[in-house]
């Protein structure tokens, strides 16, 4: 359907609605993943329900196609012309590319350019004016104003551009004809939100007490690691995505691809990459949405059981409590086992907090490894396509898969160096940030000590009358007080008051360097002239360059906005003082001298601050050390693992060419587990040491209790010490007493105390028994634990052997002579019963008939060398 509309300038305009029907007939096959790419490159669209990925090009999408079913998507588009036909003429090329997969095979089809071509003419009858010469002079004037305007329209777009890139403004028109596009306001959006997450600091300087900036300070921590998983996992794909386009451009270089044919294989990518993404991203959000109902399941089954247990210890704590003699003993006692149980609650939190952040970052590590299989499959199905259709050679497209998994090696290498740089940086910047708010706890500590013991002398002082102290100064310790609320008062509105310029400043410098780095990348991504050795370098460089600069940003930002906090609380506190000694010199002048001073508080902060900045500076050293064995470790690790696949494929040269892709794209995909991701080591650390069953050795430091929990058994081991010293002496001194009314007085009077001591001791004994059992246990824990780690390497060894063993389509008699070299002690029935396993299923393979004679000679040679390695080797095997 086409409606014609005509302007009062005389443009035509042409609205056009425009019906795509995909028909499955009855006898197809179901169909899944459909995906249609449709262009829509100079029209301007006006009603459409397809998302707009890329410029140039809408999208609709479907799950699944069933047979004898239609997927039928609709949209209307407005095209602009010239009334007279004869001046102009205009052609549109909106070719439609259709993708889908074969649910059955697992097939990936492309079905494109689909084109129907029609034709919009206008007739239109007019009369001709008489007077030529005032047509001819209205043209030349109409030329002159239309090229005058045209001139200022493209000055005037160069300058609103370049505006606009210099201040990354969200002011871009979302109209899909645009030259500037989305992607401008994508990059903005995505640097505030950047700048907004790093806001949550300054709320912490600002907004939380002292007390618990810690605590506050471990979940931002969390939460960090998970966003540079995250972005990690981003840079990634943009890296997938660039060394595609470095290959296709040297095939195409070579002469054995066509521009055309590039940008198709391109754009197809690209199109199964955006499916790829939505469908992993609804598989993840599905699994966490599971995982968080289990979560809050088991978090309510544990508060529950926590608190019954804690009702039937305080109901044995009310029965004992009915024997006590003294009341005053029984509040105490009281309020130690509400702090108990409160304590209890708290760690329980805190571990099934831990425990289920362990399970979050298994599941974003299970996303991120999906994304990965699916990155590799899509490539080598799409040149699968291409040499299907012609578009280039089978031995091309294989040529060029094989240096495809060949450069994945390097890939991985240059994620790793980013990896282990991005660690580290993040755990310099939270040390830092825990020196930065141990500064503030040691402020706050100060300031109240120094206020406390004031009042404390200065009432001791006015007791045994010193200093000439007199009634008239009994309203000091009430100024004292009152001028200590005051200034907490006051800290609390100036943090609120200068909280809005910091913010303001770190948004705006964080924005402007995110959007600079986004840019960069974006070159960085079009440059396809160089060689695949280049273009990796190149990231290497610029990725660790924008990482080390943002982190040197941001903490040149919390080093900026803790020194202005600081400064501005002391600066209160000094007048707060002043105010103080004001007050006390016109009322009581002997008490000046018991005030805290300026000198002695600020003396104490710099002493505090020289240790922690000396513990700071050694574990940013211990920091850098753990990143420089990260790197060794991996180097080595990766080195080792491509070693064995290098073993494996050159023993089973037997295989077809498809099969020896399949197996090195099984190595590509084993190659990319092997990375050490952010979120996953760092969830499992925390689980290991708050989680409640034992898994790790004492000798572990994750495994070490904390100072507070070292602190508070040394303290229950004393009170336990002193309490069965006093029962000993007073057991001692009833046996000296000679009067018998007062020893059954006696016994009466601490009838109940020595219940509540006995019960103390019953308590001691269990807890001291808990612990040995707890210290026996450990070691026998890790074993299990180790055993459990190499069974699982075993089986995951014979799983992949034994794939391998299939492959080869070796014959079962050179099988069994393999396993009896490899295997002489085993006996003959377990012999036979591990060739039926991993014997073909068919047929047999003369190539690998010498394969039995090369192993025998193999294995003689290994026996006859008397060297340390090769016995190390054989007691391996």
């Amino acid at each position: 359907m086409c409606v014609l509309q005509v302007d009062s300038a005389g443009s035509v305009s042409a609205q056009v609605q425009v019906r795509l029907e995909v028909s499955n007939p009855q006898e197809g096959r179901d169909l899944s993943q459909l995906c249609i790419r449709d262009s829509v490159s100079g029209v301007t669209l006006l009603q459409t329900n397809g998302s707009v990925q890329e410029r140039g090009f809408q999208t609709f999408s479907a799950d699944s196609l069933r047979a004898g079913s239609q997927y039928v998507v609709s949209y209307r588009m407005s095209v602009k012309g010239n009334r007279d036909s004869e001046l102009s003429t205009e052609i549109l090329n909106l070719p439609a590319f259709l993708t889908f997969s074969n649910a059955t095979q697992n097939d990936i089809h492309l079905f494109g350019p689909v084109i129907a071509n029609f034709t919009v003419r206008i007739n239109t009858t007019e009369q001709a004016g008489a007077d030529r010469s005032l047509l001819l002079v209205g043209f030349m004037v109409s030329f002159l104003l239309t090229l005058l305007l045209v001139s200022l329209g493209v000055v005037s777009v160069k300058y609103l551009r370049r505006r606009r890139l210099q201040s990354c403004a969200p002011h871009t028109r979302r109209s899909i004809n645009e030259e500037a596009g989305p992607y401008e306001c994508d990059i903005t959006a995505a640097a505030n939100e950047e700048a907004a997450f790093e806001d949550k600091f300054v709320d912490i300087v600002m907004l939380e007490d002292p007390q618990n900036m810690i605590q506050v300070l471990d979940s931002l921590q969390v939460s960090s690691v998970l966003r540079a998983a995250v972005w990690v996992e981003r840079v990634r794909v943009q890296m997938f995505k660039g060394l595609l386009s470095v290959l296709l451009a040297g095939v195409r270089a070579a002469g054995h691809l066509s521009d055309p044919g590039e940008r198709r294989v391109l754009g197809v990518i690209n199109g199964q990459i955006v499916g790829m993404e939505g469908k992993v991203q609804e598989e993840h959000m599905a699994r966490m949405a599971a995982l968080a109902a289990q979560c809050n399941l088991e978090t309510q089954e544990e508060m529950e059981t926590q608190q019954h247990k804690h009702m039937s210890e305080t109901a044995h704590a009310e029965r004992l409590f009915q024997h006590a003699p003294l009341p005053q003993d029984v509040l105490e006692a009281r309020s130690l086992l509400e702090k108990l149980h409160k304590e209890e609650l708290k760690r329980l939190q805190k571990r099934l907090l831990v425990r289920h952040e362990h399970a979050s970052a298994q599941a974003h590590r299970q996303q991120a490894l999906r994304r990965r299989f699916e990155l590799h499959k899509i490539f080598g199905e799409e040149l699968e396509e291409a040499a299907r259709t012609g578009e280039l050679e089978k031995s091309t497209a294989d040529k060029l898969l094989l240096q495809y998994y060949s450069r994945q090696d390097a890939l991985e290498e240059v994620l790793d160096v980013l990896l282990a740089n991005q660690r580290a940086l993040l755990a310099e910047r939270h040390v830092q940030r825990r020196f930065l708010l141990q500064s503030f706890q040691s402020l706050q500590a100060v300031t109240t000590e120094a206020f406390s013991s004031s009042a404390r002398r200065i009432r001791d002082a006015q007791t045994h009358g010193e200093c000439g102290f007199s009634q008239q100064c009994s309203d000091v310790h009430l100024e004292i007080l009152r001028v200590k609320q005051n200034l907490e008062e006051s800290v609390n509105r100036e943090r609120s008051t200068i909280r809005c310029d910091i913010i303001k400043k770190r948004r705006q410098l964080l924005s402007e360097k995110v959007c600079e780095h986004w840019h960069q990348l974006q070159a960085a991504s079009t440059s396809c002239d160089i060689t695949v050795d280049q273009y990796l370098q190149k990231w290497k460089e610029i990725l660790i360059y924008q990482s080390n600069e943002l982190s040197e940003l941001l903490n040149h930002l919390d080093e900026e906005t803790a020194g202005r906090t600081r400064k501005m609380c002391l600066c209160l506190l000094q007048s707060s003082l002043a105010e103080l000694k004001a007050h006390a010199s016109a009322r009581c002048p002997g008490s000046a001298q018991l005030l805290p001073q300026t000198e002695e508080i600020q003396e104490r902060l710099q002493r505090l601050g020289k240790a922690a900045a000396c513990e700071l500076r050694s574990v940013q050293s211990c920091i850098r050390q753990q990143q420089h064995q990260e790197l060794q470790q991996q180097r080595s690790i990766r080195d080792a693992f491509r070693e064995y696949c290098s073993c494996v494929c050159a023993c089973l040269r037997s295989l077809s060419r498809e099969q020896s892709l399949r197996l090195q794209l099984e190595c590509v995909k084993a190659a990319c587990r092997l990375d050490r991701c952010l979120a996953l080591p760092h969830a499992v650390c925390e689980f290991k040491r708050h989680d409640a069953d034992p898994t790790v050795t004492p000798d572990d430091p994750a495994a070490a209790p904390t100072d507070e929990e070292t602190e508070a058994l040394e303290e229950a081991e004393l009170r336990l010490q002193q309490e069965e010293l006093k029962w000993e002496e007073s057991v001692n001194g009833r046996g000296c007493s000679s009067s018998d009314d007062e020893e059954e007085d006696v016994f009466m009077v601490d009838g109940g105390v020595a219940a509540v001591l006995q019960e103390a001791l019953f308590r001691r004994q269990r807890l001291t028994d808990r612990v040995l059992w707890r210290n026996q246990t450990l070691e026998h824990q890790k074993d299990q634990l180790q055993l459990k780690r190499l069974q699982t390497y075993c089986e995951q060894d014979l799983e992949f052997t034994a794939a391998l063993i299939k492959k080869s389509l070796m014959s079962v008699p050179d099988l069994h002579k393999v396993l009896r070299l490899l295997l002489p002690t085993v006996p003959e029935g377990e012999l036979l019963s591990l060739v039926d396993a991993l014997g073909p299923r068919a047929g047999e393979s003369g190539s690998c008939s010498s394969l039995a004679d090369r192993l025998r000679h193999d294995v003689l040679s290994r026996n006859l060398s008397d060297t340390p390695q090769h016995r190390d080797r054989d007691r391996s095997v």
